[in-house]
């Protein structure tokens, strides 16, 4: 899972099993970006991979995700 804060200062970058609650948890983003489900060594090496990215392409990837759901 990927977002921007809802302050938009920040992107988060993480895994979990419940992305409704995660997504409350963080204020409700009204853009994200979500995979899965996947096993749970994929997830990390997504993660890890997302973790790398520049804030262009975190925003790129929301984006995009964002105008296909």
């Amino acid at each position: 899972m990927l977002f921007r804060s809802p302050k938009g200062e920040n992107f988060y970058v993480g895994i979990t099993t419940d992305p409704p609650n995660r997504l409350r948890q963080h204020g409700r983003p009204a853009s994200y970006y979500l995979k899965g489900p996947l096993e749970r060594d994929q997830a990390i090496r997504l993660e890890r991979k997302l973790k790398k990215f520049t804030r262009l392409e975190k925003w790129d990837l929301i984006k995009e995700f964002s105008q296909h759901r």
